[in-house]
């Protein structure tokens, strides 16, 4: 039922790729019935790990670690975008630390330049049940391009207010300079409506901070999603955002 076979196919035989370089490749779904979701994306992970020892027997000493030098998400259809996850991050979750982990790209149109409305959310992920909604914001992403600065936001929950607020800035850049994208023609596989967009929104959410606290057990793991309001739903001051 639905989707029954997902495959990535990289331009290099190889898959290998060097710092600076664009990757490319197709991403195809074969289906054996209408699927209907909230969007497609892909997760875009680099890290490295590294273990060694010293002595051996009862007196060996193992040595690990982990680092993340890349975390990022693209939407290849739907209106959902998501941030990386701040894991353990509590209260206080930084963008930063991780290359990309507080961008979010988000395809649009020439007429978007003017003005681009989003819903904004910082959520808490957990596993095996429902995210937490930590709080949200409506932003006009256009307006806080043109102003190219970084600008914090107070958050509200369920139409009132909620502790916390996030800081973010975003810039408008040409999509075809930021992902070069073959055509069909080219390929002989059909693109996807999302390449054939005029704008790509990038949206840094750079931190999420003075939070409240969803998880009594354990931390808050922290990223944010944005979507455009749905156009059938009205959003009504001191109402939950649709």
């Amino acid at each position: 039922m639905g989707v029954t076979k997902i495959a990535i196919n990289l331009e290099r035989e190889s898959g290998v790729f060097y710092a600076g370089e664009v990757v490319r490749g197709t991403v195809s779904f074969t289906v054996s019935s209408s699927v209907t979701c909230r969007g497609f994306q892909i997760h875009l992970v680099g890290k490295s790990h590294v273990h060694w020892h010293t002595g051996s027997g009862d007196s060996r000493t193992d040595y690990d670690g982990t680092t993340s030098f890349q975390d990022q998400r693209f939407t290849l259809h739907g209106n959902y975008f998501k941030t990386g996850v701040i894991q353990n991050a509590g209260e206080d979750a930084y963008f930063q630390k991780v290359q990309g982990s507080g961008v979010i790209l988000i395809p649009c149109e020439d007429r978007d330049l003017a003005r681009m409305v989003l819903i904004a959310r910082v959520m808490d992920l957990d596993v095996g049940k429902r995210d937490d909604l930590l709080g949200e914001l409506v932003i006009d992403a256009a307006d806080l391009a043109r102003s190219g600065q970084m600008k914090s936001f107070p958050l509200s929950r369920n139409g009132k207010p909620e502790k916390g607020q996030i800081v973010m800035s975003a810039k408008m850049i040409p999509f075809a300079s930021l992902f070069p994208t073959n055509t069909a023609a080219t390929t002989g596989v059909a693109v996807s409506r999302v390449a054939l967009k005029d704008q790509c929104l990038v949206l840094t959410v750079h931190s999420a901070t003075g939070l409240r606290k969803a998880d009594w057990g354990g931390k808050n793991d922290v990223y944010v999603q944005c979507y455009r309001p749905p156009p059938t739903k009205d959003m009504v001051a001191g109402k939950k955002l649709p």
